[in-house]
């Protein structure tokens, strides 16, 4: 499940449109 939500996080990116839950993702990977 975490690779799927990598993956869309990674799409989302690409699209230029990051919902979200993308920005809660990417707090998630880069606290410590």
């Amino acid at each position: 499940m975490f690779l799927d939500q990598l993956t869309d996080f990674h799409v989302e990116l690409c699209t230029g449109n990051v919902t979200v839950g993308g920005w809660l993702l990417a707090l998630v990977l880069v606290a410590p």
